[in-house]
């Protein structure tokens, strides 16, 4: 198959399946976000501005400040209605441990929360891990 997280959705019967496939990880959906934004070595994050979707709205304005463009309202398309809460998926501690453990570098360096409970702080961003923290 062409798409390995597509094979991986289709293989699995719960969420927790769907990150613990062993096609999940072979597909660039997989992968964690400081993965595609550092150099490389994954040494070091190659921008300098990064935005949440959690504060989306707000990050883009600053984006659009900093780039001198006037501010561009965003445009909400293919809006989810989700019956129960991201949250929901992580249907056990298990789920939700594998996932932090996975994912650490990412909960690390964008300041989220391993409860999964909160918005990112972006003032406990890594320093030093890369410039993340240049969004605030």
């Amino acid at each position: 198959m062409r798409w390995p997280v597509t094979k991986a959705f289709l293989e699995s019967r719960s969420f927790g399946e769907f990150v613990r496939n062993k096609h999940f990880r072979e597909d660039q959906a997989g992968f964690t976000q400081f993965e595609s934004l550092a150099d490389e070595d994954n040494r070091e994050i190659i921008v300098d501005f990064v935005a949440h979707q959690e504060t989306l709205e707000n990050d883009f304005a600053i984006l659009c400040k900093r780039v001198g463009c006037p501010h561009l309202k965003l445009e909400w398309r293919n809006v989810s209605h989700r019956r129960s809460p991201w949250q929901s998926f992580y249907a056990s501690s298990a789920d939700r441990d594998f996932v932090y453990d996975l994912y650490k570098v990412d909960f690390e360096t964008f300041g989220y929360s391993r409860e999964l409970d909160r918005e990112p702080d972006r003032a406990a961003m890594t320093a030093g891990r890369g410039r993340a923290d240049l969004a605030s």
